[in-house]
């Protein structure tokens, strides 16, 4: 349905080619609802790039230490 939707293209790019389900908003920034779109490999990448960067900011991100877990 989603593909379709899209043209069976990226939501991004208009590109066509391997594609992969991408959440539109971060499932910590949802709150439950998971609204998906289809993404080049390439745009994929890009956008979850992006996003690593605002984990600082990002209250329910998790984060792992490796002192804490050797402790």
């Amino acid at each position: 349905e989603l593909l379709e939707q899209y043209g069976h293209r990226c939501a991004q790019c208009g590109s066509r080619g391997e594609l992969e389900w991408d959440h539109i908003c971060r499932l910590s920034e949802s709150h439950g609802q998971q609204e998906f779109q289809p993404l080049c490999v390439e745009c994929h990448r890009e956008k979850t790039e992006h996003e690593a960067r605002t984990y600082d900011a990002d209250q329910l991100a998790s984060f792992f230490e490796k002192e804490v877990w050797e402790q």
